[in-house]
């Protein structure tokens, strides 16, 4: 009996003893919740008010409807420039504009590839080996350019480049410089 009281005693210390780290790990994922939530209205606008973020140990899981397609698929990259990879990323924001598979969904995918491809080329044509470097997403109107420049004058030219080419109507920066 003795033994059992003092098996129950000692479980409640180190219980007790856990429970300020708990409450810290919970305080710094809420807080670096925030922080995610408000890294996407900065970069993606009005439209990503609506997004819910959601960080389970390493898993960002991102849920909302927004009305842009755009929006949408443009909240990964984001994410990764944040510093979440792309495994860890559960996107289940709904758009109210996306097209289904035979609805023009396929079309417009296409579209959003041939203004990226313009964008490389163009970028690739102003800095040069430096655009090895940086990821760019188009979908809709809006191309996010995310990575690593050596300099603000080449991230600026990179970024004169892409707004440039036709059908780019916004560019979201995730570029760093290096330093």
């Amino acid at each position: 009996m003795k033994l059992r009281i003092a098996l129950m005693v000692c479980t409640l210390a180190v219980l007790f003893a856990a429970v300020p780290a708990f409450a810290e790990d919970a305080s710094a994922t809420a807080k670096k919740e925030q922080e995610i939530t408000k890294l996407l209205v900065d970069k993606l606008g009005k439209d990503a008010e609506s997004i819910r973020v959601t960080i389970v140990g390493d898993k960002t899981t991102l849920t909302g409807q927004v009305t842009n397609r755009g929006t949408q698929e443009l909240a990964d990259e984001v994410l990764m420039y944040a510093g979440v990879t792309k495994k860890n990323i559960d996107n289940q924001i709904k758009a109210k504009d996306e097209k289904g598979l035979f609805s023009g969904k396929t079309k417009k995918e296409m579209a959003d590839y041939k203004i990226e491809k313009a964008v490389r080329s163009k970028v690739k044509g102003e800095v040069g080996d430096s655009a090895k470097a940086l990821q760019i997403e188009c979908t809709n109107d809006t191309c996010s350019m995310r990575g690593t420049l050596p300099d603000q004058t080449r991230k600026d030219l990179a970024m004169k480049a892409a707004a440039g080419v036709e059908g780019v109507k916004h560019i979201v920066d995730l570029v760093r410089l290096k330093g």
